[in-house]
């Protein structure tokens, strides 16, 4: 008997041994898309681009690929799902899988919202020895790598290039080994990683990444750095909630903040505020492609600011010239993962037009980026502390001033002469107006520029409503008032000493034209 079981137990253990063993070679998207199974090595040669397959509906069909509608739970090994501008591929319970590359191969997509490859309840999965990546720069949603659910991950000698928003996405994932990799040129992150165990990063290079939380860790256990360096990369590093995180031997060069961990900690990791360029190591795949995401301006547009005198004899404003000539030719997109908020559109638009030194956006991506400078501050009365649970937050620097009421979608930036006021108006059609007003005020001179945008819930682009926007434009010489609470605008208009008072009311899609209103009734507005 004990003979008849050795027996079974060999011919099992040969069976996993054989159906691991099986190779499978690729270097066509419909040979890589119909070769994904349990089981299996897949040999990826040459740059296979999987868009050529996903986004066709009958080649989709020939390689056997099932269409899922975003969100929705796959059912099939290979699908293609829904998202914003596109596909992206879905591999779904496969176990035993590995996917490596020949010297030189990619997976690349098209899409700016789709992941590359998208792993749900897989187990045994190995990457190794290839580039992965986006054909086109953009704000967009989907990352490279995505994780959600999965067990006993191993990602080896691997180049995750932007412009997905990250290079890794791990959600509820246990065990996932990832060394000798590079994670380079994402839009919005490195990493995010959501209830997970056992993570860990050896030797990698995390590179020219940027914008808002780096390393995002929240509600994982046991996630360990060794070895690893960070460079040239922008915005706040670690982002870390209820997760402890191990650095060993690291190396760290940043010059924006660090985010809420204590360097001091790590002893034997090395951390300078710096941007150097660390020399290449011997990690990443073999002949690697070196690819890199094209720069495509369609979804969202970032037109450098010009040099100009700051506020010289011309009356030039700080906030450039530049942002009043071309704000209407640009989309704005909020990140996938950020909140819907006043403060987040203004952020948005204060990256894409910071403005002189000086200026109220400048202010407020110092606020953003290193919050420590500021003083939150009791709204009225500023000499006692803030009531964390008050929705309605001020927060001083020297003579900044900072004012935001995220429940009732207002905020404002004030320093000795400018203001920057932003206000967000719910629309019946679903969307949002958001309004930007920038002004100048020098005695009795008053320069100012509005900018609207038309926000969508779906696409989370923020368009420019230049027919809102030329509403504004009726009177010369007025100071607009935002309602700190309610739905209309005030504008005071001073001309020869005299001041008149005018209402702009919201209408539900946005504001009608500016009708007078009394003195007394414009005063008791503004002390709203």
């Amino acid at each position: 008997m004990k003979k008849l079981l050795l027996t079974i137990l060999l011919m099992m253990t040969a069976t996993v041994i054989i159906a691991k063993s099986k190779e499978i070679k690729v270097s066509t998207p419909e040979e890589f898309i119909k070769a994904i199974g349990s089981n299996r090595v897949i040999t990826v040669s040459g740059i296979i681009n999987l868009s050529d397959v996903l986004q066709s509906n009958e080649k989709s069909q020939k390689a056997g690929l099932t269409t899922i509608s975003e969100g929705s739970e796959a059912t099939q090994r290979a699908s293609r799902e829904n998202v914003f501008d596109g596909y992206q591929l879905v591999l779904n319970q496969c176990v035993n899988l590995t996917i490596k590359g020949t010297n030189g191969a990619a997976l690349i997509v098209a899409p700016r919202y789709a992941y590359i490859l998208s792993f749900r309840n897989c187990h045994e999965i190995e990457i190794n020895n290839l580039t992965i990546g986006h054909t086109d720069e953009g704000y967009c949603q989907g990352g490279v790598l995505e994780f959600n659910n999965c067990q006993d991950i191993q990602i080896d000698r691997c180049d995750l290039y932007g412009c997905g928003i990250e290079g890794i996405t791990a959600t509820n994932t246990t065990d996932l080994d990832c060394t000798k990799t590079i994670i380079r040129d994402c839009s919005y992150s490195i990493m995010t990683a959501t209830g997970c165990f056992n993570l860990k990063f050896t030797d990698c290079d995390f590179y020219r990444c940027k914008e808002y939380g780096l390393v995002n860790l929240r509600n994982n256990s046991n996630t360990s750095f060794v070895r690893c360096r960070f460079s040239q990369n922008k915005s706040t590093l670690f982002v870390v909630e209820n997760t402890n995180i191990d650095l060993r031997e690291c190396e760290i060069h940043h010059t924006d903040q660090l985010g809420n961990i204590d360097i001091n900690d790590y002893t034997s990791t090395i951390y300078k505020r710096d941007n150097k360029e660390l020399p290449a190591r011997n990690i990443g795949p073999s002949d690697r492609a070196n690819l890199t995401a094209s720069v495509r301006q369609s979804v969202a547009v970032n037109i450098p600011q010009t040099e100009e005198p700051e506020d010289d004899e011309s009356g030039e404003p700080v906030w450039s010239s530049t942002l009043v000539e071309s704000w209407s030719n640009g989309v704005l997109q909020l990140p996938a993962k950020a909140p819907v908020t006043v403060k987040e559109m203004t952020t948005r638009f204060c990256r894409y037009w910071p403005g002189l030194d000086g200026s109220p956006q400048k202010i407020m991506l110092d606020f953003v980026n290193k919050p420590r400078q500021f003083k939150q501050c009791d709204p009225e009365d500023m000499t006692k502390p803030a009531n964390p649970n008050n929705p309605h937050k001020v927060y001083t620097s020297g003579e900044k001033y900072i004012e935001i009421d995220t429940q009732n979608g207002y905020l404002r930036i004030a320093d000795e002469h400018y203001t920057l006021q932003a206000g967000v108006w719910n629309r019946s059609n679903g969307h949002k107006l958001f309004v930007v007003n920038l002004s100048c005020c020098v005695d009795i001179d008053i320069n100012q520029f509005i900018a609207c945008y038309d926000y969508d819930p779906v696409t989370r682009n923020l368009t420019p409503d230049t027919k809102q926007a030329s509403r504004f434009e009726e009177d010369n010489n007025y100071i607009l008032h935002f309602p700190r609470k309610g739905k209309d605008i005030v504008s005071i208009i001073i001309k020869s000493g005299e001041s008149t008072y005018k209402l702009y009311r919201w209408n539900g899609q946005g504001f009608n034209s500016p009708v007078k209103i009394s003195e007394e009734r414009g005063l008791d507005l503004l002390n709203q």
